[in-house]
């Protein structure tokens, strides 16, 4: 592609500004689309007739697609999104782990577990 972009410019600071203002709009695309990732995560919400799982589940490919575009998730940001989405079926379980575990000392993993019991 930038063979293409080379022959139609006279000069190599030309070539150089058009890679740069193409890689510029390559961040720009990766970062709407970790921005909409991250609203999806905010926006998502567990039903009644949801379990646990499917929750975890589409929290985790969110997750994995905003690692893939070069984005750091913390775990404890994971778990208390996961403990904002479980439906209020959970309320007691949510509540014992906010108390009683310090939600940076848990992994995700033992937090599903916990709502599986």
């Amino acid at each position: 592609m930038a063979i293409f972009l080379s022959g139609a410019k006279d000069t190599t600071l030309e070539v150089w500004n058009t890679l740069r203002t193409m890689h510029m709009g390559a961040d720009r695309v990766k970062e709407a689309k970790i921005e909409m990732l991250s609203r999806e995560i905010e926006n998502l919400h567990m039903s009644d007739t949801e379990s646990v799982d499917d929750s975890m589940s589409k929290i985790t490919l969110l997750v994995a697609q905003m690692q893939a575009l070069g984005e750091k998730v913390e775990e404890n940001n994971l778990i208390k999104r996961l403990l904002r989405v479980v439906s209020d079926k959970y309320d007691n379980i949510v509540t014992m782990i906010e108390y009683f575990g310090n939600v940076n000392n848990v992994t995700f993993k033992e937090v599903v577990g916990s709502l599986q019991l």
